[in-house]
């Protein structure tokens, strides 16, 4: 073992090899001639009383086997692998991870009273200019339809096939704007319901043109756009394909 001392002039420790006791060496750091010591003489540590080593091992032999005792018989049974227990399918669906994030981050499908709040602005405008527009048409077709025969003499035609033109056009401008202003009508209500996402969208196409509701399309307009740009909202998408 070497002997370790410090030097009497920079305090400095020196460790010099074992048998080199009462000989001369250097310091190292500050090269002053040091005397190696003696080795402190190895003290061994004090020995046991027989009567306390005794209790001792009987101490340890009898927790030994009060451990043995407490552990149940089935324990090596549960503890060694089961070739033939439960365990995960290989050929089944994959376990999901709670801890996974999402596979559309951000992305949360809507339900049909959010998209119902959404869309009833563009639903209640739209009906109304709709329902306008068709009461004015028939009104005012009403009105011709019962002075037909005037309105045919005031048009002053030479042969019957003007007249069979006229007639075609003039049932013809009012069937169109009743169809397409009963689709469009049909289409808002059925957008109440948040249902048939295609059949809604057309409807507030068909709500910005004359055919629907006649010079009241201007009226629909603001709230054909307002509609278009609702549906083409992610969560109300996912509303319109809910079952």
């Amino acid at each position: 073992m070497p002997i370790s001392f410090r030097c009497s002039s920079c305090q400095s420790t020196i460790r010099v090899p074992d048998g080199t006791e009462g000989k001369k060496t250097k310091c190292p750091k500050c090269e002053a001639i040091q005397r190696i010591p003696e080795a402190p003489p190895i003290t061994p540590p004090p020995a046991t009383p027989p009567e306390e080593l005794a209790s001792k091992r009987e101490e340890e032999s009898e927790s030994l086997w009060a451990s043995l005792e407490s552990e149940p018989t089935s324990t090596t049974a549960s503890t060694s692998p089961n070739p033939f227990g439960d365990g995960p399918d290989p050929f089944g669906a994959p376990r999901q991870n709670p801890y996974s994030s999402p596979a559309v981050p951000g992305h949360n499908p809507g339900s049909r009273e959010s998209a119902r709040a959404k869309l009833m602005g563009p639903f209640i405008g739209v009906l109304i200019s709709t329902i306008l527009g068709v009461l004015l048409v028939a009104v005012s077709g009403a009105i011709q339809i019962a002075n037909l025969n005037e309105v045919i003499a005031a048009q002053d035609f030479d042969t019957d096939a003007e007249r069979t033109g006229f007639l075609f056009g003039f049932f013809g401008f009012y069937a169109v704007i009743f169809c397409v202003g009963l689709l469009t009508t049909i289409a808002m209500l059925r957008g109440f319901a948040i249902r048939s996402y295609g059949f809604v969208f057309t409807g507030f196409i068909l709500a910005m043109t004359p055919c629907a509701n006649f010079c009241f399309c201007f009226l629909a307009m603001p709230f054909s756009i307002w509609g278009i740009v609702v549906m083409l909202d992610d969560s109300v998408k996912s509303a319109f394909r809910l079952p």
